[in-house]
């Protein structure tokens, strides 16, 4: 399989210790997706349960087919509950995952169960998952993948074998620059979406990013627009990339008036969707006072109390916009 470039390495000793037959029976890898971890998880899970072991390119066996229809019978996924306002992993998942592997194999020599994002699950959750752990049946294995580890038990963590995870830099500006080589006007992900560079190919084929930066900027640099027309633009947008794309605009328009040629190369791959006639100054004090109602948005979503997201969207751009007037 193609594997990020800077995942090379884990990528050879994973194989390794897969092909050695000496993989744990409770395993953690403590890599986010953005940084290519579910793709790694996947992976490693695909090579437990191949007829071709020793083989890290198998793609084509029956078990490995199964597997990519998402169809192979010895492999119970446990994912979050993406509907829900609150993504969690419930203690019923987990107990429907365990009632499964109570049967012998259907095609495998080895069952997995596979949990994706497991930080997520529920106090019980995961405490259920510790009777598994403390007392693993034969040929069982548990995988699983996180985005967070401070938010895992550490009674779960200790029984679990933790991957350790080394990262090359040079490797993903490297990568980096290959994604955006043809496409400069994207350039700004590279400072924006730094710790997402497995998502870097995907946001190159979408436009929706330049145009909130273009839009977030407007917001910022001209006097003209009104918050009714602007949320409306704006509509399709989650909150926490509205606040995420006004925090960068911000700071590029501070770097850019404060002349910090450190910085430069963040500002300029930013400011270049700004508008061509920038009607209106920022001071200090009103890039200070946007990026405090900006931060205050971010704390009501790190609070997790349900809230409306476009009761949210229009009270920040009716904040930016009172701050405005004269």
């Amino acid at each position: 399989m193609s594997v990020f470039p800077w995942l090379t390495s884990l990528y050879d000793i994973v194989n390794q210790r897969i092909t050695d037959l000496s993989w744990p029976s409770g395993y953690l890898l403590p890599l986010s997706e953005d940084m290519g971890g579910l793709e790694m998880a996947k992976m490693i899970v695909r090579r437990l349960l191949c007829a071709h072991s020793s083989d890290p390119s198998c793609r084509s066996c029956r078990h490995c087919q199964l597997i990519l229809e998402d169809e192979h019978p010895d492999l119970i996924t446990i994912r979050p509950d993406s509907d829900a306002a609150i993504p969690t992993i419930k203690i019923d998942y987990l107990r429907s995952a365990i009632e499964r592997i109570s049967k012998a194999p259907t095609l495998s020599r080895n069952q997995i169960i596979f949990i994706e994002s497991c930080e997520l699950m529920t106090t019980q959750c995961a405490n259920a998952l510790l009777k598994t752990l403390e007392e693993p049946k034969s040929n069982l294995y548990l995988v699983l993948q996180a985005n967070n580890t401070h938010k895992l038990l550490p009674t779960v963590k200790s029984r679990l074998f933790i991957e350790a995870v080394n990262l090359h830099s040079d490797a993903i500006d490297s990568y980096a620059d290959q994604c955006f080589v043809q496409s400069p006007q994207h350039d700004f992900l590279r400072y924006t979406h730094k710790h997402q560079p497995a998502s870097y190919n995907a946001l190159v084929c979408d436009q929706s990013l330049p145009n909130l930066y273009r839009m977030s900027l407007s917001v910022l640099l001209t006097s003209t627009w009104q918050p009714v027309t602007s949320a409306l633009e704006i509509a399709d947008y989650t909150v926490g990339a509205i606040v995420d794309a006004l925090l960068f605009c911000l700071l590029a328009i501070f770097y850019r008036d404060q002349g910090l040629s450190q910085q430069s190369a963040l500002s300029r791959s930013i400011l270049m969707h700004a508008p061509s006639v920038n009607q209106y100054y920022l001071s200090t004090l009103e890039v200070s006072a946007i990026m405090a109602l900006c931060l205050d948005v971010k704390r009501k979503l790190a609070s997790r109390i349900s809230l409306n997201p476009n009761h949210l969207k229009s009270s920040l751009l009716i904040g930016i916009w009172r701050l405005r007037q004269p």
